[in-house]
Order: structure tokens, then sequence, then C-alpha cells
């Protein structure tokens, strides 16, 4: 089955057998919007492609797409925290919540390091800022180094502060993302990373979403496994109106994007058999200093081989609804 992309977004159709004459495929298109006053319209340029394999994106590494189905909307928010007024500061959090419901919340630090003295180790810092990178390099993680080798922490690699011998703890930095219920006080600790961009394939993505027998063997991998975003930052469900509203973005309180009234619809053609289904949206991605936001929709649905037998698939964009 091919696909025909009749509209001006990046789209693909993503196909794997699953037995002998059943195939399951997934229509995903990636719609970029311009934010202007609350309102999101279509943007000329769509800049977030759609990809079957991971890739570097402006701001950080991105997964890649090339899956049947998620279990659940990822959210995403890229960018800085930006102290208030452009004021530094030393410590702010960063909230995002949806439907004035909180989702998460980091606490964002300034340059900290391990100190050496008297008494042990202590915390130098944190340094004033007033933009501070939401990204994986600037939470917890990061590379050890043990016998000459450099040993990643399992669940970040980007990261910093991961220390694995007492002896190399004197002047190593700490991360600026910690959840604030759980803040580092011993050079030992090893939180989870935090944060609202990508999350790596990691024990920390497969800790609540795969099942094991009692031999330790997988036996089943639960949907969320395939979410791109961290496990706070995943809903149930996101449609048309919901407002997504983050704290400490700006330099001007709280930022907002409403998700638009915006459907495509996959028409799929299998011999004498035409069907016409709408996408649903299955990752929001804000991009506060951009005014921009992209909207990721998906379409999964399966099919029987038939020999000879005329298939093909087309994105269309439902005419009768239309960006706000």
């Amino acid at each position: 089955m091919e696909l025909t992309n009749h509209t001006i977004y990046p789209a693909q159709l993503f196909r794997t057998i699953v037995d002998e004459d059943i195939i399951a495929a997934a229509l995903m298109a990636r719609v970029t919007f311009d934010c202007k006053a609350n309102v999101a319209v279509v943007s000329e340029q769509q800049e977030w492609p759609v990809s079957r394999a991971p890739w570097e994106s402006p701001y950080g590494p991105m997964g890649d797409d090339n899956i049947f189905m998620r279990g659940g909307v990822d959210l995403f928010i890229f960018g800085s925290a930006k102290a208030p007024g452009g004021k530094p500061v030393t410590q702010m959090d960063v909230k995002v919540f949806l439907n004035n419901n909180l989702l998460n919340a980091v606490a964002v630090f300034g340059n900290r390091s391990w100190k050496s003295g008297m008494f042990g180790f202590s915390i130098e810092g944190p340094e004033a800022f007033t933009e501070m990178p939401l990204t994986l390099g600037t939470a917890y993680g990061g590379c050890a180094e043990w016998d000459g080798l450099k040993i990643p922490f399992p669940n970040n690699a980007h990261g910093k502060g991961f220390i694995w011998k007492k002896e190399d703890v004197d002047a190593v930095s700490l991360p600026n993302l910690e959840n604030p219920k759980n803040l580092i006080k011993k050079w030992s600790d090893q939180p989870d990373p935090v944060g609202f961009g990508y999350c790596p394939l990691s024990e920390l993505k497969a800790r609540n979403n795969v099942e094991k027998d009692s031999h330790g063997q997988i036996t089943n991998i639960l949907p969320r496994f395939y979410n791109a975003s961290f496990p706070s930052m995943i809903v149930d469900k996101v449609k048309p109106g919901d407002i997504i509203k983050v704290e400490g973005v700006t330099t001007n309180g709280r930022y907002e994007f409403i998700i638009p009234s915006f459907s495509l619809a996959a028409k799929m053609i299998m011999g004498d058999v035409q069907e016409e289904k709408e996408l649903f949206i299955d990752q929001v991605g804000i991009i506060p200093e951009k005014q921009q936001a992209f909207i990721s929709y998906r379409f999964p649905f399966r099919y029987k081989l038939k020999p000879m037998e005329v298939r093909y698939c087309e994105l269309i964009s439902i005419p009768d609804k239309k960006t706000d």
C-alpha cells in the first residue's frame, strides 16, 4: 500500500507484517502552527518532519515516529526556562497545566557543583541565571568514568551529575533540572531525570510499561512504552479547545496554547472497499520562544493482503473543519 499526500504537511505511512497476510499500518502527519494572540494558524513553513528514524531537532534528540499506536498523547515543551521579568534568579519552577490541571513541575537551578570540605561534600551554588535550557543535557544523567571506561547513566546519557565513585565527586556539576519532590541531597543520589522534551528509550520508559513473568522474561509491552515524552507529560487525550498552559518559559507570566479545530483524514481504497477515517492527535509540541507549535495526527489500521488487489491510502484535509 502506497501513500498519496494531498496536503502540504509532512506525512508517512508506516507498515509492518503481523501475520502471513495481515499488515499493521499507521498513517501519521505533523502540522506546524504559528501561535498569534492565542490563535493557532497553519504555518507557511512546515518545519517539523515525520521521521522513520531518531533524529536531532534544534531542541535536542527526537525519537522515530515508526510505531503503530501510542498509549496516550505526548506533550512537549521546547526551549528554556526564563526568569520572571528577565531579572536573574538562582532557582525557579517550570509548570505545565492541561485545562488548569497540573501535569508536571520541575525545579530549575542555576549552575551548581559539589565541593569537598572538612565535613564531607556540600553543594556550591546555585549561580544566578536568566535563561536555562530545558534539555536532556541539563537534567540528571551523563557519563562517569571507571577503569578508563565511560559509564553512561542508564536513563539519560546526555545529562549531568552522575557519579560512579566517591573519589570523583569534587567539582562535578549537578543537574539544573530536578524533581522538586525529590531533590538531590547526597552525592550518591541517582534520581530519575525530569524534563519536558523527548524521553530516551530507557528503564524509566519501561518501568511501568513492560510486564514480566516470574523468570524476568518480558510477556507484554504496554502501549505507553511507545510514547516519546516523559511519563508525567503523557495524557490520555487532547481535543480541540483544550488549553495547555506553561509557567516559567516566558518573562511575562504564563504561555498558553489552545488546541485548534483542525482535521485530517485517511482515505483508504482496498479493492472495491473505500473508507475515510479521521486522524486523531497523538502528540503536541510547543515552542514558546518561537510562538510556534506542532501537532501530530495518526490513524492506525490493519488490512489483509489479497493477490492482485488495488490498495492505496490518501491523506486529505477535511474541508469543513479549519484552524480557528
